[in-house]
């Protein structure tokens, strides 16, 4: 069942700050909900690597004959919910992208949601990148601030109006272990199918299963994906 559709961009500019987790979980839980999903890797280099096993890489630059291929983003985003992994510094081309194509006013007026999901640890650089968007699309695009597991733990007031106002939404994303992490990696494995796992040891699996629930909460928190359901629901459809 289709409720959902939309183009949700997982970006934050700095390389190492866990993007491509996000994507993947972001993926992960909307395909657990059964919502038709499209995984898309934004690859700006020519390598071959994909944040999950199924997703399609498209280019996302400037040069000419390989930019106007990302118009597929658009498309797919009219159909299903469409997570797009963006490689570190690319504000510049998906910027351009965005702009050059009125990519915002033409979802606007064709009902498509359009949010940008910003990973950040809390460098200056990082939340400099935030603010700059904000100021440029306002309400024209959603953004989601990210916080991961190494953002310090300060009161930062410089957003307070925009979390007021509802134009940026905050979620704190849960840790997962590097260990963890890179034993999925080799087998390709979404984290929710980890949990069922029985090669994997029982307090791994607890692992993967206290991570799911906590970034299923925090996907629920920002109100794009409807009411979450009773918690007992949400952990029946774990188990399943």
């Amino acid at each position: 069942m289709n409720l959902y559709k939309g183009l949700h961009l997982v970006g934050g500019e700095l390389p190492g700050v866990g993007k491509s987790v996000v994507a993947k979980a972001l993926v992960d839980f909307c395909r657990s909900q059964q919502w038709q999903t499209v995984a898309v890797e934004v690859d700006l280099y020519g390598q071959d690597i994909k944040f999950c096993d199924n997703a399609i890489a498209l280019p996302l630059s400037q040069l000419d004959g390989e930019f106007e291929r990302a118009d597929i983003l658009f498309e797919l985003a009219g159909r299903a919910l469409t997570i797009v992994n963006l490689p570190p510094r690319s504000k510049k081309d998906l910027e351009y992208w965005l702009d050059v194509n009125s990519v915002l006013d033409a979802a606007s007026e064709r009902g498509i949601p359009v949010a940008h999901w910003f990973v950040s640890n809390g460098e200056h650089e990082s939340l400099e990148r935030l603010r700059e968007s904000m100021a440029k699309y306002g309400n024209k695009m959603t953004h989601i601030l990210l916080r991961n597991a190494y953002y310090p733990h300060i009161e930062n007031t410089s957003f307070e109006e925009a979390l007021k106002l509802g134009t940026l939404r905050l979620v704190e994303f849960p840790k997962l272990y590097p260990v963890d992490m890179k034993r999925l990696e080799k087998v390709g494995m979404f984290f929710s199918h980890a949990i069922h796992e029985l090669e994997f040891p029982v307090m791994t699996r607890s692992r993967y299963f206290r991570f799911v629930a906590a970034y299923t909460k925090a996907f629920y928190s920002t109100g794009l994906f409807g009411k979450a359901p009773p918690l007992s629901q949400q952990v029946a459809t774990l188990m399943v």
